[in-house]
């Protein structure tokens, strides 16, 4: 995913260690699947930590065999920046978002 350097993201950590919840992707042979799962991480597992989740026995994502890598996608903060709160009213609206992914494996 391009970041532009203005935007790079100085604490990958706390943003990890505040998270409660991730978007896990794994890729399947019957195609992708995707599933909002309650995580939680632990940064001594190894070099960058790891994001411990759980995936409820009845989703298929637990029973599917994982092709190569999972993502999670751990969302931040996100907020509604409205143009009347610039001085120039030009611009358009914004919407200020954190995110982060994460591939390994599953």
């Amino acid at each position: 995913m391009y970041v532009p350097a203005h935007f790079a993201m100085a604490d990958v950590r706390g943003l990890l260690a505040a998270c409660d919840a991730a978007d896990l992707v794994t890729s399947t042979p019957n195609g992708l699947l995707a599933t909002f799962v309650p995580v939680l991480y632990d940064p001594s597992a190894g070099e960058q930590g790891a994001l411990l989740a759980h995936v409820a026995r009845n989703n298929d994502q637990w029973r599917e065999p994982v092709e190569g890598e999972a993502m999670a996608i751990v969302h931040g903060p996100d907020a509604y920046v409205s143009p009347s709160w610039y001085a120039s009213k030009a611009g358009g609206d914004v919407r200020m978002a954190e995110a982060l992914r994460r591939a390994g494996p599953a």
